[in-house]
This record gives structure tokens, C-alpha cells and sequence, in this order.
């Protein structure tokens, strides 16, 4: 089944085979696969890990996890679209009138209006 990585310039990324992943992600995974499949049984022994290179010929990363963007995972016939900044990696933001915990990748307090400073 193939799965594919479109960022937001509509540039198609395929993963990286075996031999283009670098033994540090590899010796990552080496140790996880079991740990998933004894935590989760079934579900882990099923699980898939790709790697996509995402930078152009000048190096330059396409796909920056903590600034704005998007980028769509495509496999078999489905699609899943994630905007970016990955709100999981940021620190929480707090209300400026009530200081309430926010999401990190917030602008403004959905509740009061108010802009966070940044």
C-alpha cells in the first residue's frame, strides 16, 4: 500500500527506503516495534513506522513542526491533514485576564478575546 507526504507546496514526498534511513532512527525503532506489539498486542504487531526526508536540494526543511503550515499523509484511500505547529511540542500559553493554561499554539484566549503576548 503506498503512502505518500504532500507538504503545503503540493510537493509529494515518498518514504525513505531502508538503506536511506540513518542507524540512529534505526536502532530507534529496533527496540520499539516489541515494546508496541507487547503493550498493545494486535494493534502493535500492526504498527508501521516511514521516514520522509522533507528538505529540498538546498536543505531547506518544507515542513517546520513549530511554525505555521500544513501537511497531508496520504495512504491507500485515505487522507489525514495536520496544520502545523504541532500544538504536542509547544509550551502552554496562559489568558492574560485570568490566567488560565491555553493551548500553546493559540493566538488569542478563545474566551475573553484577548491576544497572548509573544
Amino acid at each position: 500500500m503506498p503512502i505518500f507526504l504532500t507538504d503545503e507546496d503540493a510537493t509529494v514526498h515518498r518514504p525513505l527506503g531502508n538503506v536511506e534511513v540513518c542507524p540512529e532512527a534505526s536502532g530507534f525503532l529496533k527496540p520499539m516495534k516489541p515494546m508496541f506489539r507487547q503493550m498493545l498486542g494486535q494493534m502493535g504487531e500492526g504498527m508501521h513506522f516511514f521516514f520522509f526526508k522533507v528538505q529540498d536540494e538546498n536543505g531547506k526543511t518544507a515542513i517546520d513542526e513549530y511554525q505555521e503550515g500544513s501537511f497531508t499523509i496520504k495512504h491507500s484511500d485515505k487522507e489525514f491533514s495536520y496544520t502545523l505547529p504541532l500544538v504536542a511540542l509547544m509550551p502552554g500559553k496562559k489568558c492574560p485576564v485570568d490566567h488560565a493554561e491555553m493551548k500553546g499554539n493559540w493566538k488569542y484566549c478563545p474566551f475573553h478575546g484577548d491576544l497572548f503576548k509573544e
